[in-house]
Formats: C-alpha cells, sequence, structure tokens
C-alpha cells in the first residue's frame, strides 16, 4: 500500500494494483473508493484498515508505476528548478519497468509532458516583476549558494536600484 498525488494535487491511495480516490474523512479516518467500482478501503494514520468488496477489473499495475512516474517527475521538478527538465524527466522515467508493453502504452512523451513539469517548476520560483516598483528579493534569492549576502543593495520605489554583490566582490572592486 502507498499514497500518491494526483494531478491535482491530491492523494491517491495504490494497493494490490488498484487505485482509490478519497471518498470523505471522518474521525481521523479516510475512507476511499475505487476508481473504476464499487470497492472501498478504509485508512487511518497512513495505515490500511479494512477493505470491503470485490473487484469487477482487473488490476492496473501498468498504469499505478507510470502516474509514480509523474509524480516523481514533478517533485523533482519543483526540487530542482535549475536543473534541465529533459533530464528531470529521464530520471524520473528511468526507473519504469520498461520491458511491460502496457506501461510503455502509457508512458508520456517529454514532449506532451514536458509542460506539466515546466508549469510545476514555475509554481515554485518567484513570479517575474512587471516594474521595477514590483522587485522584492528576500530569502534564499537573496544569498549564494553558500549562504552568503548577495543583495548589496535595494532602494527606492518607483525607480528601484538592486544591486548585486558579495562583500568580498565589494572589496576587490574598491581595490581596483
Amino acid at each position: 500500500m502507498e499514497f500518491i498525488r494526483s494531478n491535482r494535487g491530491g492523494q491517491i491511495l495504490c494497493h494490490e494494483g488498484y487505485s482509490y480516490r478519497i471518498n470523505y474523512t471522518r474521525l481521523g479516518r479516510k475512507y476511499w473508493k475505487c476508481n473504476k467500482c464499487k470497492c472501498s478501503a478504509v485508512t487511518e494514520e497512513q495505515q490500511l484498515v479494512s477493505t470491503k468488496g470485490e473487484h469487477t477489473h482487473p488490476p492496473k499495475d501498468a498504469k499505478i508505476s507510470v502516474r509514480k512516474a509523474v509524480s516523481v517527475a514533478k517533485d523533482a521538478a519543483k526540487e530542482n528548478p535549475f536543473q534541465s527538465m529533459k533530464r528531470v524527466y529521464q530520471e524520473a522515467f528511468s526507473d519504469v519497468d520498461n520491458s511491460n508493453e502496457a506501461v510503455l502504452d502509457d508512458l508520456p512523451s517529454f514532449s506532451k509532458y514536458g509542460r506539466t513539469m515546466y508549469r510545476s517548476r514555475a509554481s515554485r520560483l518567484p513570479k517575474l516583476p512587471q516594474r521595477r516598483s514590483e522587485i522584492n528579493i528576500t530569502g534564499e534569492w537573496s544569498q549564494t549558494n553558500d549562504g552568503r549576502c548577495f543583495v548589496a543593495a535595494n532602494d527606492g520605489v518607483e525607480n528601484k536600484l538592486v544591486i548585486f554583490a558579495t562583500q568580498q566582490n565589494l572589496r576587490y572592486l574598491c581595490e581596483a
């Protein structure tokens, strides 16, 4: 049993080759319903409590493994915003079983799935400002990779002036 993220950010329960969507939550328990039939499952604190019913369809192991890879690709795109999306795609889908023809049929190509990964990455990056007054550089964006302050000046409102430099680089500039 494991949980993966749906395309819209919700949870999907995967158990024995079947996928379940959340039906409702009550008193700390989550009640799940099969995506294809009337079977159901109950979880509490990420542990399976019970299942009910017989599935009227075969398990979809191939589709679930592709869905896991898609979720991994989206997460990797967010975690590594400066890495090539093609490389992120290749790494995420390299673990998928290529010998199974059903998996290969469901596997999205980079040209089809790349836009989704770019959108996922963009959700982590700050929006590009339209005017200088909208520039607000804070947090990790104002530091170098090793944690040193990189914004030397951030002055003004309408005609804002932003200067990027470390203290060491400013010393080099003064010595020149």
